[in-house]
């Protein structure tokens, strides 16, 4: 049984140690609500693809259950991570110092599912372009940022704590990540933009192509974004709620594409 000491302070003085379960555990709590969320609308995009699509090519086919089953396992992990910080050892401050692979897991998985969904889009520019040069570099981008975000997973691991999170390179790893989307994108809208016809119905639709790939990209980008700046401008674990969610967002939200 845990031992608790009462301790007198002057009010408003907090000892330096005192962890507030609010900033701390809050964002992990939501991260795990939102990440079942997002998993429940992946699952049903799944299923509407598998309907729609049975005559895709078994490559695509294989990315899109791959993807699938990846997300499915990382949520998982997510849920251990969960249940062990906010069930298991609830009251137990060591658990804080003391954390699994399973927690270490976020930046990998954050990292590995965008890097097969910024791939897929590769493989389309090239498909529309027929040119080496900028799939090549957004190939480089985006296998760069995956491998940050694995050195981030393991150097997570083997400091095993909620604590030093600014020093796992997460500047590198997300910040590849967006300027990947940010070169998929403007690609992908500026071949569309040469493939304009003058033809109003055709145009239309390039139209709605260019502004369905922007849109796509926001929000995978914009959320990266709003991590990495949580991740230097605070001190606490809400940049936690995005980091759970991205690999549901670049699932969801790119695929859907």
């Amino acid at each position: 049984m845990t031992n608790y000491t009462h301790v007198t302070l002057p009010y408003g003085e907090l000892p330096k140690d005192v962890i507030n379960l609010g900033t701390m555990l809050g964002p992990f709590f939501l991260g795990q609500c939102f990440n079942w969320a997002l998993f429940g609308i992946l699952c049903l995009q799944i299923y509407i693809y598998y309907l729609r699509f049975p005559n895709d090519h078994k490559w695509i086919k294989t990315l899109a259950y791959g993807t699938f089953t990846l997300d499915t396992f990382f949520i998982i992990c997510m849920t251990h991570a969960g249940w062990r910080v906010l069930v298991a050892y609830w009251g137990d401050v060591n658990i804080f110092h003391e954390l699994t692979w399973t927690w270490a897991l976020l930046p990998f998985s954050s990292g590995f599912v965008s890097m097969i969904v910024q791939l897929f889009f590769v493989y389309r520019i090239y498909r529309l372009s027929h040119s080496f040069a900028m799939p090549f570099i957004i190939t480089m981008v985006t296998v760069t940022q995956c491998a940050f975000a694995i050195r981030t997973s393991i150097i997570a691991h083997n400091v095993r704590s909620f604590r030093y999170i600014r020093d796992f390179l997460p500047a590198f790893w997300l910040g590849g990540s967006i300027l990947a989307d940010i070169l998929i994108s403007s690609t992908i809208v500026r071949i569309l933009w040469r493939s304009k016809t003058g033809f109003k119905d055709t145009d239309s639709v390039v139209a709605r192509l260019m502004r369905l790939s922007i849109e796509a990209a926001a929000v995978p980008t914009i959320s990266a974004t709003i991590k990495l700046i949580f991740i230097y401008t605070r001190h606490d674990n809400v940049h936690l709620v995005i980091c759970m969610l991205l690999p549901r967002l670049y699932s969801n939200v790119r695929f859907d594409e």
